[in-house]
């Protein structure tokens, strides 16, 4: 190895030690040298004028692309390439052209193969005597003669029945085997068999096992002198026949003893790498009792019995053991452990060793310092690139069987995962191994890829390596034609590869997915004392999956004008984030965020028909929980659908209604339409509706889930929307489920009594007037009263510990508290006002009651945040209340459910108003004025320190 190293690589390494600075900065100086030297050689051709297309090679005739034969060899091994098979960054100029295909770029050197013995070279030359030509047809056949294994896989022989060029076609798992050195009693010799037994008729055996029907390829028989011709060549030639033949003469010798052939997976350690395999160095004989090495690659034949075994891939003799017309000399094949040459440039920390697919490719190249015997095995050098191409597939899949946890398969594991994949079966229901969209075939790899087609040239059958090569290079050049030429006008899109909703997740940014937006809305609210806005979008894939993406505030108006409801988008450059929404529409563990980076690129509409129109979370009336934040959608009959409510309150004029659905078991539900859903419902009702003859089938979209009088209802909320009888299979089979059931939807008008009801000057009472009411005439009857708040009593304090779902107040137990009302054993505790609140006008003073929201309203603070405030004191009188003291409302009241429990006279505050404004001097000297700010709420402020009470500390 020392001769094969360069001049400078011997004097550096002499250099080192004390003059090994020296020999580096001499190192350095030549390295630059060479690139200066590089750079003005393409300067200088540059100038020359060696423009791409003079090395191009193709000539064009009028429609025709012809690029001539390959005129370019690689500068490290030889082999021969067309132009366009270059390294597209490599020059043009001649020297500077760079091919990787071969042995990428002179990190692989194997041996070059010898050229065929004279008699076999006769054999293998197309344009030779009758012979070669009936030999050639039947390469295949003759090879099985002479193979020492079998080759195990379903060969389609029905393909080539029709007119076309030769295709050679496999099913199933491709592996070979090998047998015992001598046949069980009774049978013939096969395979390597035939080369221990019964030599003295070899001939015969073999002509005589051929299987025509199996193996012919064509009509042609079996000619007696290829046959004795090719045993006389594999025996001065071959050392695995040698081998063979060392065992038949030592089965002569020692008939007695039992004989192993032991062929060895690696060559001796001292041998040269690429010298000429000898008999001793892959093959030996044994003797006697022998202990078979588990773990050892080599392959161990016995003399009698064992059955066939399987041989691997890895082994250096795989190859050649079934092509012995190709490998004539015994050539070792590809193993483990063949080291990079020193002529390649490696990275530090790279993979050093060649692998299968690299062996491979560099075996099956041409050049015209090796010999042609694989090139020009026709018909039995496509089996052998099928046979070579199984085992690179079968070396990746074991490759990715373990490494399987590092490819996203989690998502395919469990019961009911493989159910919802579509494995109904529970005999395929178990583990799976799934393939990368890199492993060529795999379900990704056809979802991203297109599939090639085979071209026809000359001969193809003889080389379909030159096929599949020129074939990508045209492909290649009419994709280019198509998006660059005139023929069709400008590409205005490449379909690129996208990933379905079900595969993204956080630890990647560079997602593409291609979706319909199903949904859309905006949101408002505050965010730690701030307002924000936001849109909201429901996108859905091919699959039906379903996600939530949001646009932040500061790129709405980027998006606004780009993103419609119920188109198509390929959407990239987003963030994918795992952090769960307090609201959320769909159910899916992840959430996408639009960036100032993220682009969209609208998709056609005849491009995104496999898209669907809408995604649904239907949840049954019966499954509702108010508990849960999350939005629901329902669906049902529409029955009753109520009249519009106008009301005023603190945060100012309100509008309701509430529509009536049934399912289809009879069960109510009651959906409460707010502001804009309220007054618009009703004519869109109509529209769609009118002269039809059915029942109104109704999917109310994005509900909140409330509890209203015990039971849980839906309330409309900014992604609330409604769909009436909308063509899809949910609609279409509750349609088919009716059963004849009545299809009138009432409308019920408006009754002026619950009208006058909200109004706030409705039922107007004084004080006096109200204590002297008989609650059990007026029990229900709303009330309204002008008064001014007095005192707010605290003996037993202004907040309750209630229930998160019904707000009642819980009953404390030993393990915690448990709510009586809907029966929760661990309920959600959460503070809630119970305010006693003294009232007073000019006829007397009466004591009211307000709780919840009632109260929420008034202070403009949750419950929770002044018991926070407070350090959960109940009796301590926060400053948020105590400014209440003073203020005058317009109260609507009922008789308290306490009066008939306590006999003393009651009410419950059920809405209150906000006055006119009014000003008044306080005994303090300052003017305060109390009204309804633009947000709503009623705020008391000092004019002498213009703060706010309920900032101040109590």
């Amino acid at each position: 190895m020392e001769a094969a190293l360069p001049a400078s690589r011997k004097r550096s390494r002499c250099r080192r030690g004390a003059a090994g600075t020296a020999g580096v900065a001499d190192s350095t100086r030549g390295t630059i040298r060479e690139r200066q030297q590089r750079r003005r050689t393409i300067i200088q051709a540059k100038k020359e004028g060696n423009s791409a297309s003079e090395q191009k090679q193709v000539v064009c005739s009028g429609e025709t692309s012809y690029y001539g034969p390959p005129a370019h060899e690689c500068q490290y091994c030889g082999a021969q390439f067309w132009y366009q098979e270059r390294v597209k960054r490599s020059y043009s100029g001649e020297g500077h052209i760079r091919f990787h295909l071969c042995c990428r770029g002179g990190k692989v050197s194997l041996p070059f193969l010898k050229d065929p013995p004279p008699f076999l070279a006769g054999l293998l030359n197309p344009n030779g005597n009758i012979l070669s030509k009936y030999f050639l047809k039947s390469i295949r056949s003759y090879n099985s003669m002479f193979a020492f294994t079998s080759l195990g896989a379903k060969i389609d022989t029905g393909i080539n029945k029709s007119p076309g060029p030769y295709v050679f076609k496999i099913n199933g798992q491709v592996h070979h085997r090998i047998g015992s050195l001598l046949p069980d009693e009774g049978e013939p010799p096969v395979y390597a068999q035939l080369y221990i037994f019964d030599t003295e008729n070899e001939v015969q055996n073999r002509i005589s096992i051929f299987d025509r029907e199996r193996d012919c390829d064509d009509d042609n028989g079996v000619d007696k002198t290829i046959v004795e011709g090719l045993v006389r060549m594999f025996d001065e030639t071959n050392e695995l026949v040698k081998s063979f033949r060392a065992a038949r003469d030592l089965l002569v010798q020692s008939s007695c003893q039992p004989l192993r052939l032991r062929l060895l997976h690696d060559r001796s350690k001292n041998a040269p790498q690429y010298n000429a395999p000898t008999g001793s160095e892959i093959a030996a004989l044994i003797v006697g009792d022998f202990s078979e090495e588990k773990k050892s690659r080599d392959i161990i034949i016995q003399d009698r019995g064992g059955g066939l075994r399987r041989i691997s891939n890895l082994h250096a003799n795989y190859m050649a053991l079934q092509y012995p017309l190709l490998f004539p000399y015994g050539e070792q094949g590809f193993k483990l452990g063949i080291k990079y040459s020193r002529s390649g440039v490696l990275r530090a920390g790279a993979r050093n060793e060649v692998t299968m697919l690299e062996y491979y490719a560099f075996r099956l190249q041409q050049r015209r310092c090796e010999g042609v015997t694989l090139i020009s095995g026709d018909r039995l050098f496509q089996q052998y690139i099928v046979d070579a191409y199984a085992s690179v597939e079968e070396n990746r899949l074991r490759f990715i069987v373990k490494n399987n946890n590092n490819l996203r398969s989690e998502i395919y594991k469990g019961i009911e995962d493989a159910l919802h994949k579509g494995d109904v079966d529970g005999n395929n229901v178990g583990k799976k191994v799934i393939l990368p969209a890199s492993f060529t075939g795999s379900k990704r790899y056809m979802v991203q890829n297109y599939q090639d087609a085979m071209a026809i040239w000359q001969r193809p059958d003889a080389r379909p390596d030159i096929v599949s090569r020129v074939f990508k290079l045209k492909v290649e050049e009419l994709v280019s034609v198509l998006k660059k030429g005139t023929y069709f006008g400008k590409a205005q899109a490449v379909m690129d590869q996208y990933s379905l909703l079900s595969q993204i997740n956080p630890t990647r940014h560079n997602w593409r997915i291609k979706v319909r937006v199903a949904r859309l809305w905006r949101l408002s609210g505050t965010s730690k004392g701030k307002g924000f806005t936001t849109v909201e979008l429901i996108l859905v894939d091919e699959e039906g999956h379903g996600i939530t993406a949001c646009i932040g505030q500061k790129d709405i108006d980027k998006f606004t004008g780009s993103i419609v409801e119920g188109r198509s988008y390929f959407i990239r450059n987003f963030q994918v984030s795992s952090h769960p929404r307090k609201i959320s529409a769909v159910p899916n563990t992840y959430t996408i965020y639009f960036t100032s980076w993220t682009v969209i690129e609208e998709i056609p509409a005849e491009a995104s028909t496999a898209l669907p129109l809408h995604i649904f979370n239907f949840v049954d009336f019966e499954d509702l929980d108010p508990r849960s934040s999350a939005l629901v959608d329902v669906i049902g009959q529409l029955t009753v659908v109520h009249p519009i409510i106008h009301s005023n309150s603190l945060n100012g004029p309100s509008v309701r209604r509430i529509v009536e659905l049934r399912d289809l078991i009879g069960r109510l539900l009651l959906i409460t339409l707010w502001g804009e859903y309220a007054t618009s419902f009703e004519d869109e009702f109509l529209i769609e509706t009118i002269g039809k003859d059915e029942p109104v089938v109704i999917i109310f979209a994005g509900m909140q889930v409330k509890l209203f009088s015990g039971a849980p209802s839906c309330r409309s909320g900014p992604a609330t929307k409604w769909y009436i009888n909308i063509d899809i299979a949910e609609v279409n089979a509750f349609h088919a489920s009716l059963q004849g059931r009545g299809a009138e939807v009432v409308l019920l008008p408006g009754d002026g009594d619950d009208a006058a009801a909200d109004d706030e000057n409705a039922n107007r009472k004084s004080v006096s007037e109200l204590l002297s009411l008989n609650p059990h005439d007026n029990n229900g009857v709303r009330f309204t009263c002008h008064a001014t708040i007095r005192e707010i009593d605290v003996t037993n304090g202004w907040w309750y510990k209630g229930c998160s779902i019904c707000k009642r107040g819980l009953k404390p137990t030993l393990q915690g508290f448990e709510c009586t009302n809907c029966n929760e054993t661990e309920p959600v505790v959460v503070p809630s006002y119970k305010l006693n609140v003294v009232i007073e006008d000019s006829t007397g003073r009466a004591k009211i009651f307000m709780f919840g929201g009632v109260a929420e309203q008034v202070v403009r603070w949750t419950a929770a945040e002044l018991v926070e405030e407070s350090s959960s004191n109940q009796i301590l009188l926060p400053a948020a209340l105590r400014a209440l003291v003073g203020r005058r409302y317009v109260f609507q009241l009922v008789i308290s459910e306490q009066t008939f429990r306590t006999g003393q006279l009651c009410f419950q505050a059920r809405r209150l108003f906000t006055p006119p404004a009014v000003a008044a001097v306080q005994p303090s000297g300052a003017h305060v004025t109390q009204q309804a700010n633009p947000g709503g709420s009623a705020l008391a402020v000092n004019a002498a320190t213009g703060k706010d009470p309920r900032a101040s500390c109590w």
